[in-house]
């Protein structure tokens, strides 16, 4: 594993390990990255000089890190749960919803955007925003495609099928109105119309 300064082209940090390592999420505050180990099913922290400081092992390693590192949220037969790091126990976040898989998380809060299930059978599905800690569901919405969060409010894209083109939503996470931009407007608004 190597760290490279792009700027300076140049390595920084290497690490040598015997088994093959995947980057989870991104560097956090602290300067740590998570790197995990799917052969041994372990996640491994390292400091900015790619020194091991702690690793663990989690149910899967498809989930999400709090951006302090406490929690460690996942998906695993249609249940969120969250695992508290340093004791290793997992609990289910209970907001009734089945869960297909996460797609991010907050930088810095526990809350998660998520893929879930709309009826218990068929493959009809929708994107939920849920408070990892309170349990509460933010958002709730079938004709979204791609979620991102920003401080407390959420931006997103969904299908236009009269024009065949993506318009953007945006709006609070928390009981706020969503609107909507369609994609004839924003084309417009930035070509100078």
């Amino acid at each position: 594993t190597l760290i490279i300064d792009i700027y300076k082209d140049e390595v920084v940090a290497k690490s040598v390990r015997a088994h093959s390592m995947e980057l989870v999420q991104r560097k956090f505050a602290d300067g740590a990255i998570v790197m995990a180990e799917p052969d041994s099913g372990k996640f491994f922290v390292f400091d900015r000089n790619l020194t091991v400081k702690s690793s663990f092992s989690a149910p899967n390693l498809d989930g999400y890190f709090a951006g302090d590192r406490s929690s460690y949220y996942y998906v695993q037969e249609a249940v969120l749960y969250r695992m508290d790091v340093a004791t290793g126990k997992s609990a289910a976040v209970g907001c009734g919803l089945r869960f297909r898989s996460l797609v991010g998380i907050h930088p810095e809060k526990d809350i998660l955007v998520a893929r879930i299930n709309l009826a218990e059978q068929g493959s009809d599905f929708g994107v939920a925003v849920v408070d990892g800690k309170t349990e509460e569901i933010l958002l709730l919405r079938d004709d979204l495609a791609h979620v991102w969060l920003m401080d407390d409010r959420f931006g997103a894209v969904a299908m236009n099928s009269k024009n065949l083109s993506y318009d953007v939503y945006y709006g609070a996470l928390a009981g706020g109105d969503v609107r909507r931009i369609p994609t004839d407007q924003l084309y417009a608004s930035s070509v100078g119309y």
